[in-house]
C-alpha cells in the first residue's frame, strides 16, 4: 500500500502537537544543566531536577502570559510540571521535617493534593498576579528547601533519635 495524503498530514500534526513538550524538555535540560553548574560554585546545593521542573514551568507560563507562546497548546505541558513540583515539594518537605515523614496522610499527601489544587488555579488563570504568586511559592520554597541550613524545626525528633543521643549521653 502507498502513502496516503492522511499519512503526511498525520506526522506533520504529531510533529506539531509535540512541539510543546519537546520545548519543555529542552529548556528543562538546559536549566538543570546551569544549576549542576552552579551548586559547584553555590555556598548551598539546589536540586538540579527541582529547578529544571519547576523554572521550566514558570517561564513558559510568563512566555505564555507575554503572547510569546500559545495558551492552549502549552497548557498541558505546564499542568504537567506545575504537578511535579507539587510532588517535589512534598518530598523535599519529607526530608526537611523528618517528624511528618511517619504518616504521609498528614504531610506529604495533603501537600501534594493542594499543590494540585495551586496548579490548577494557576494553569487555569495565567496572570501577572498568580505569576507573582507563583514566584514568591517558589522562592520560599528554594530557601526552605535549599538556602536554609539544616534541618528545620522538628518539634522533637524522633524517639529513635532520642534514644541515640541519649544512649551516646551515657557513652562518654
Amino acid at each position: 500500500m502507498g502513502r496516503s495524503d492522511n499519512d503526511c498530514f498525520r506526522i506533520n500534526h504529531f510533529s506539531f502537537l509535540a512541539m510543546p513538550i519537546i520545548f519543555a524538555i529542552i529548556l528543562a535540560l538546559i536549566i538543570v544543566t546551569v544549576v549542576h553548574l552552579f551548586n559547584k560554585v553555590l555556598p548551598f546545593r539546589v536540586c538540579p531536577a527541582c529547578a529544571g521542573v519547576s523554572m521550566t514551568w514558570f517561564i513558559t507560563s510568563l512566555a505564555v502570559w507575554l503572547g510569546w507562546l500559545n495558551f492552549s497548546e502549552y497548557q498541558l505541558v505546564i499542568a504537567i510540571l506545575m504537578g511535579g513540583t507539587a510532588v517535589g515539594i512534598a518530598s523535599q518537605a519529607e526530608k526537611k521535617f523528618s517528624r511528618f515523614a511517619e504518616n504521609i496522610f498528614l504531610f506529604k499527601i495533603p501537600i501534594i493534593f493542594s499543590g494540585f489544587l495551586l496548579a490548577y488555579w494557576g494553569v487555569s488563570r495565567i496572570t501577572l498576579g498568580s505569576l507573582f504568586g507563583e514566584a514568591v511559592v517558589l522562592t520560599i520554597a528554594a530557601y526552605i528547601f535549599f538556602i536554609r541550613k539544616g534541618k528545620v524545626n522538628n518539634f522533637g525528633a524522633s524517639k529513635t533519635i532520642k534514644k541515640l543521643k541519649k544512649e551516646m549521653e551515657k557513652c562518654c
